[in-house]
Parts: C-alpha cells; structure tokens; sequence
C-alpha cells in the first residue's frame, strides 16, 4: 500500500515539475536570394522562462529538403534575453551584440534593425 502511495505521489510531482516550463518559442522561414544558389532558411527562438535564450538557424537547400531533414548548414546562439513594455531585447554571450524584437500581438514578433520594424521578417509563436 505504501508503494503504490509513494508511485502515484512521485508520478504527480513529475507532472507538476514538468509542466512548471513556460518556454516561448517562435519560428520564421524564408528564401533567401542569393548569387550562387537559393537557400531556404529557418530559424528557432526559444526564449526560457529563466532568461536565457537559444536560436538555431536552419539552412536547407529547398523546402523538399526540410521535409525529408536534411541541412546544409546550422548555426546557433545562446544569450540572455529581458522583456520592456513590447519590446524584447537579446543578449549574445559570445560577441555580445544585442538585437531588437518588437511584439505586434500574442502569436507575432518583428526584428527591429536600427529602430525601424521590418514587417516582412514577421516571427510566429509556436508554443
């Protein structure tokens, strides 16, 4: 009897624990035009409940190609991240440069380059 308590206690604390994880993820995709070839681009943002961030840049040769997952190259940056207003600043550990999102609603964020919005490169929350 004690088991079985002791088995549905320790089950129901792994759920909580794991559910304690409000990571913000946004995705974005695009072609990029290029000389030489024209390569499909997709990019991660995971923005952590602790402050951190992570974003992996994805380049695949053609949208056939994500679907069978198979990349040309990956990159990826780590950082730290705060929130102002609507306003989300990144942080990069390694070169130290900072980037600009501007929230436009609850699913969308656009980068901001040099105080002015770039719609085009609109960012859509996946989780």
């Amino acid at each position: 009897m004690k088991q079985l308590f002791l088995f549905i206690f320790f089950c129901h604390s792994i759920q909580l624990f794991s559910q304690n994880r409000k990571d913000i993820i946004y995705r974005i995709e695009g072609k990029i035009e290029s000389p030489a070839y024209t390569p499909y681009n997709v990019s991660i943002l995971t923005l952590k409940e602790d402050g951190n961030y992570h974003i992996k840049y994805q380049e695949y040769a053609s949208k056939k190609m994500i679907k069978k997952n198979i990349l040309l190259n990956l990159d990826s940056e780590k950082g730290t991240w705060k929130k102002s207003n609507d306003t989300i600043y990144l942080r990069d550990n390694n070169v130290k440069k900072n980037t600009k999102f501007f929230i436009k609603n609850k699913n969308k964020i656009a980068l901001v380059i040099r105080d002015i919005d770039v719609s085009s490169s609109n960012w859509i929350r996946i989780q």
